[in-house]
């Protein structure tokens, strides 16, 4: 399967047992998702309060035949739901983390 990183970072793949056996590394295009800030009509701290509103993914291409791509949650979340080849990291406790936090691998993708 081809496998294609729309995100702008690197992407760890590990085993169970937590060794990393591959790096997916990004493509140069980014999907992304187009946001709409609408005044909430009051203010926290003397700063305007917004809410967004999720507009159209950008830069996802269409599906193509053993071809996965990989986005971030965000963009993830805005994908019609049929789109099976489109995945996000799952950055939740599954993940290979070092001793400060940061995540060094995922050991599964998430689903629209």
């Amino acid at each position: 399967m081809k496998i294609i990183n729309l995100t702008p970072h690197p992407i760890s793949l590990a085993s169970l047992a937590g060794e990393i056996i591959q790096t997916i590394e990004p493509s140069g295009q980014i999907a992304r998702v187009s946001t709409i800030s609408v005044d909430a009509g009051y203010f926290v701290c003397g700063l305007p309060v917004v809410r967004n509103t999720i507009g159209e993914v950008q830069n996802l291409p269409p599906s193509q035949e053993g071809t996965a791509y990989i986005v971030s949650l965000f963009v993830l979340s805005a994908v019609v739901s049929d789109r099976l080849d489109v995945v996000a990291p799952d950055t939740g406790p599954t993940c290979v983390r070092d001793s400060q936090g940061r995540i060094l691998a995922v050991r599964q993708f998430l689903a629209a």
